[in-house]
């Protein structure tokens, strides 16, 4: 399930002067994440803003028992070691 949604893209105008400016100042950040405290420090300054805390990521979700048991019984055949390779056939004399 997909919890991400982007509501609005940012374009930036490279002939235009005010825009290369901006540009390369966010050229090296979060772009993302400095976004996001702009918008925060707008409603705070407006009184739209109340504390609230980050909520905790996703938790992924659990696969079933059976599929857990099948996944877990792959694996440890792969981990188990293999026969050595035996003699090389049609090899080369020196």
């Amino acid at each position: 399930m997909n919890y991400k949604k982007v509501p609005k893209s940012v374009g930036f105008n490279t002939k235009n002067e005010r825009d290369r400016k901006l540009l390369k100042h966010v050229a090296r950040r979060n772009f993302s994440g400095y976004v996001k405290n702009l918008i925060e420090a707008d409603m705070k300054a407006k009184g739209k803003w109340e504390e609230v805390e980050k909520a905790p990521a996703p938790k992924k979700e659990q696969k079933k028992d059976a599929e857990a048991n099948k996944f877990d019984a792959l694996k440890d055949k792969l981990k188990r070691p293999s026969k050595p390779p035996g003699p090389f056939i049609n090899q080369p004399k020196d």
